[in-house]
């Protein structure tokens, strides 16, 4: 074949490998967008933090399924609830009086259970700030000196309200030059909780 043989001689193969080429791009971009980019500043990228606190959202909803499930399928109340709520003999109590008015028992019930449901959203709301990741946030030129030394990631975002459209939130260099930045910015740290 010697030196006649080229891939030029195949327009077909060239065009592929452009595509796959800009195919792979679009990919790598599109990746970039959805996990964000941290450029070794960060652990984490702020959509990687953003998508954690989903998993909140998730949990959270999975608990709320699960207690409406047993709530409607079981008798929890007098469980959750012993000394306020009792059933003897096919007969409800409340508090030990008895409550033979159908609508006042349900909303008696329902009200112990929206109880039920804030306590849970309270608790995993708790259980996530102390447990899984820690937060802090400021407003200002300062610089976050504190939340640096002591191992958050941040993330610095103009004080404007199209912030919330674009998600312009660039890491902050912990490790680099701690100026005070040029404009008033919102400065949203975060860090994951070490177990102890």
């Amino acid at each position: 074949f010697g030196s006649s043989f080229r891939p030029q001689c195949f327009p077909s193969f060239r065009l592929k490998a452009r595509r796959h080429q800009t195919a792979l791009r679009r990919k790598i971009l599109t990746m970039g967008v959805l996990l964000g980019e941290r450029g070794g500043v960060t652990l984490f990228s702020y959509v990687e933090y953003q998508a954690l606190t989903l998993g909140l959202g998730a949990l959270t909803f999975v608990g709320l399924i699960a207690i409406e499930f047993a709530m409607k399928r079981f008798q929890v109340l007098p469980v959750l609830f012993p000394g306020m709520f009792s059933l003897r003999e096919k007969r409800f109590f409340f508090f030990d009086i008895e409550v033979k008015d159908g609508t006042i028992a349900g909303l008696l019930k329902k009200q112990a259970k929206m109880l039920v449901r804030m306590t849970l959203f309270i608790v995993l709301a708790y259980l996530w700030q102390h447990c899984v990741i820690q937060t802090s946030q400021q407003v200002g030129r300062e610089f976050p000196k504190d939340a640096c030394d002591q191992g958050f990631d941040c993330f610095a975002s103009p004080m404007h309200y199209s912030t919330f459209l674009t998600y312009r939130h660039e890491a902050v260099d912990c490790h680099g030059d701690r100026r005070p930045f040029e404009k008033k910015v919102l400065v949203s740290c975060i860090q994951l909780v070490k177990p102890s």
